[in-house]
């Protein structure tokens, strides 16, 4: 509870939360039934795979293609992004310190962060094309030279990322003062700070691997209709074709088990015997974070174990290799848990965002 506002934040980064409108019963059976028919039905009727990654997709007419490639545009619409970056953090870290009057919070944790689900699965990967960070270091790489690292880049896979991402998670969900402004404008500006220092350390490349929203946006703009061949050209594709080009990259499995065991530790602090146990008010931040890490934990183990079983069970077979928890990384976009789960969790944001009952508070933020 914040003491200028007094609005308990319980497991959500602003406003409060509600139990499922349906049984905890009904929901794990639909969930274990959807799973046993879908791995059924892929194993008897799909034996081998008819997606062409990214050499499919219909090319869009030269026009359009100008457009999208256009050096103007790109640079028009990072720069917009930038001003608009800069004005959340400085509203952040100067502006009003109740959340109903500041707008900073509001903006990141729905705005940017429930946006960027739909926007990626929509247009593509679009925070890797407007990427604020992205466009303070092609300055600052003017002034400080090529990247001393820039060769070991590949190597780290997109593990940093799945670090990054569990830091936020722990400030999205665990932190008490996680809708306080000055904590969000802190959290921004310590974390381009960090993004900056290892780009400028590694090169560019850094921001596909390093920076969490940037490499969330990318997986998730795989699923999406609007997608780039191989060749460069913008198509239309089925967006199964994308999640098939989806490369192999070394900690992809490992940030999607962040973020699927992030999304479950947010379903499990609505029981009402986590609720009973667990101090709601900030007390204790200790048990919210062992819990959040033994769920990612348990979601890990269960995955490569299964992966690993998925592998001893093949390893008879002449024409099956044994799968690993990186290979056909596609595959895992289309599990409906990695798109469902983590969509539920920001529309719930959306749903209990304390300035949607005030619209007066957040229109005088504004202001």
């Amino acid at each position: 509870m914040t003491a200028e506002s007094g609005t308990t934040l319980l497991a959500h980064a602003i406003g409060i939360r509600t139990d499922l409108p349906v049984s905890l019963w009904i929901v794990m059976v639909a969930g274990a039934g959807a799973l046993i028919v879908s791995f059924a039905a892929l194993g008897s009727l799909w034996h081998t795979s008819k997606l062409r990654g990214d050499q499919a997709g219909a090319a869009l007419p030269g026009g359009v293609q100008a457009v999208l490639t256009s050096p103007a545009v790109r640079w028009a619409l990072r720069f917009v992004v930038l001003v608009l970056s800069a004005f959340v953090v400085a509203v952040a870290l100067f502006g009003p310190t109740d959340e109903q009057f500041n707008l900073a919070p509001s903006a990141f944790y729905v705005t940017f962060w429930a946006g960027i689900v739909p926007a990626s699965l929509l247009l593509g990967p679009v925070w890797r094309l407007v990427n604020p960070l992205r466009t303070l270091y092609a300055g600052l790489a003017r002034l400080t030279g090529p990247a001393p690292a820039q060769d070991q880049a590949v190597a780290l896979g997109v593990l940093p990322a799945a670090g990054f991402m569990l830091a936020y998670t722990w400030l999205e969900l665990v932190y008490p003062d996680r809708a306080v402004p000055q904590t969000v404008g802190t959290f921004l500006v310590l974390y381009a700070i960090v993004q900056l220092v290892a780009a400028l350390w590694y090169g560019e490349s850094w921001f596909e691997r390093g920076e969490a929203f940037e490499v969330w946006s990318t997986l998730l703009g795989r699923l999406a209709v609007l997608g780039r061949r191989a060749d460069g050209r913008y198509v239309l594709r089925n967006p199964l074709d994308g999640s098939d080009g989806t490369p192999q990259v070394r900690g992809l499995a490992l940030f999607v088990c962040v973020m699927i065991g992030s999304t479950g530790y947010d379903g499990v602090t609505r029981a009402q015997w986590y609720q009973d146990r667990v101090a709601l008010d900030g007390s204790d931040i200790v048990t919210p974070t062992l819990g959040l890490l033994l769920t990612i934990g348990l979601v890990t183990a269960l995955y490569f174990g299964a992966t690993a079983a998925a592998g001893a069970i093949t390893e008879h077979r002449d024409d099956a290799a044994p799968p690993t928890p990186e290979a056909r990384p596609g595959t895992v976009l289309t599990r409906p848990e990695v798109r469902v789960q983590p969509a539920a969790r920001r529309l719930s944001v959306l749903r209990r965002l304390s300035v949607l009952r005030s619209p007066a508070a957040y229109a005088h933020s504004l202001v």
